[in-house]
């Protein structure tokens, strides 16, 4: 998927040049030869901006495709090597502000680049469903579930009555007041 976005990349880029070129030559013909002016008339100059425009739009494209697919490469090694996720620590890594990494993994995830994965805003955490875990009692001991077994349902806190998502069947704790609940 990576290699092909690069190729479109590159090709909008390099498409991109040639018709911001071909348009650009195509004006300044136009206002410095009269008789070539008089041939193309108005259309014609309207079509050589036109094309101009849409040059300038395969090129900007191609880079801001070009630029995540850099930022995808940074954030996917951290994303890797992060046991739980935690957007303070991966921006720590990253030596970014937190809310800028929010931000750009927001982004990576809407443009598809992390299939199946979200952020979660209220417990800055980045969670990819191939990967759920559920803390299990001890903060230290984490359970993988897979994503068939990901499931999740709602729960009312007994100790402070908030509601809670928690996979089917897994124990954790009240994100409010750190009562354990159970997913059953």
């Amino acid at each position: 998927m990576l290699i092909m976005k690069k190729i479109l990349s590159v090709v909008g880029i390099i498409g991109g040049t040639i018709f911001l070129l071909v348009a650009a030559i195509c004006v300044e013909e136009w206002f410095s030869n009269p008789a070539y002016a008089a041939d193309m008339e108005i259309s014609g100059l309207i079509m050589c901006i036109v094309l101009g425009i849409f040059g300038v739009i395969l090129i900007v494209l191609g880079i801001q495709t070009l630029r995540l697919q850099k930022l995808y490469r940074e954030y996917k090694e951290i994303a890797e090597t992060s046991n739980d996720g935690f957007i303070p620590d991966m921006a720590a890594i990253l030596n970014q502000p937190e809310d800028k990494v929010r931000r750009n993994l927001e982004k990576l995830c809407k443009k598809k680049y992390f299939n199946d994965a979200y952020v979660d805003n209220k417990a800055k955490l980045f969670v990819r469903k191939d990967q759920m875990s559920q803390k299990i009692g001890n903060p230290s001991f984490t359970k993988t579930v897979k994503q068939t077994d990901a499931e999740l349902v709602t729960v009312k806190c007994k100790g402070c009555g908030g509601i809670n998502k928690i996979q089917r069947g897994a124990v954790g704790e009240c994100e409010y007041c750190g009562s354990p609940i159970s997913g059953e």
